[in-house]
């Protein structure tokens, strides 16, 4: 795995995609008039806050669990990665891209991030078959037990629970 992807991995392109497409939302949602999800900036902000808040905590717990130095080159399951495969991605598409969109109060927003799900299983595949080359069966068992964004709470297969 070079540098630059074991690093960084599929985050960039993501990233680009989800800021376009949330600016291209920002553009447009004046013509589309979807109507408001709440109504009420307090409630908005609040929401806001939250997200930031998980979407950190995520991030920190992630880091935490496997440090920069550690990236691609081991296969970690512990803290957030017992339960999501990709954790800091997961913190921007779910509790951050959420806190947005219901700050945002309009009902657009919601079905970006809605249709922005799907669109970063694509974006990380190409970053999934990198770890499988790199770690082998121990990765593919590993997808089997645990969600890309979403923990598998009633999977059958439990989450791992060896380091």
């Amino acid at each position: 795995m070079r540098g630059y992807e074991r690093l960084f991995g599929a985050g960039p392109k993501g990233a680009l995609i989800s800021l376009v497409g949330t600016a291209l939302t920002f553009y447009f949602q004046a013509q589309l008039q979807l109507g408001q999800i709440h109504g009420s900036p307090t409630l908005g902000l609040a929401f806001l806050m939250i997200g930031v808040l998980g979407c950190v905590s995520l991030i920190l717990w992630s880091v935490k669990a496997l440090p920069v130095e550690k990236r691609g080159r081991e296969l970690t399951i512990l803290g957030p990665f017992k339960w999501l495969r990709h954790p800091l991605y997961a913190g921007f598409i779910g509790p951050f891209g959420l806190g947005l969109a219901l700050w945002a109060d309009d009902w657009s927003f919601l079905i970006f991030l809605t249709a922005l799900h799907p669109v970063w299983h694509l974006i990380i595949q190409s970053e999934e078959r990198l770890m499988l080359q790199e770690f082998g069966e121990d990765y593919r068992q590993y997808c089997a037990q645990t969600g890309r964004f979403i923990p598998r709470l009633f999977s059958p297969n439990p989450p791992p629970t060896k380091p």
